[in-house]
């Protein structure tokens, strides 16, 4: 069964607005997952903490059903580290 941390581009790369002086997440153990703010096609967008700030992340997926599949894991991983989404398994059909 496939894990999330093998499907290609994980760990995605946070984004979002920074102010000098404002810290980075070196690693995906160090932010906390917060929202899934939306799926579109196979790109789902989601929003994590670090450091008292939001950092926004997008994840493509292979496909639309997966897509689906990571939005649900996301969600049942709000307040996990993002690092510990990648050690999920995907559910298979």
């Amino acid at each position: 069964m496939q894990r999330v941390m093998d499907l290609a581009g994980w760990p995605p790369d946070g984004g979002g607005t920074w102010a000098p002086g404002d810290t980075f997440a070196i690693s995906s153990e160090q932010v906390t997952i917060k929202e899934v703010v939306r799926i579109v096609g196979n790109r789902v967008d989601f929003s994590c903490t670090f450091a008292g700030k939001i950092v926004n992340y997008r994840f493509s997926a292979p496909d639309e059903k997966t897509t689906r599949k990571l939005g649900t894991i996301f969600a049942n991983s709000i307040g996990n580290s993002l690092f510990s989404v990648g050690m999920v398994k995907i559910p298979e059909d």
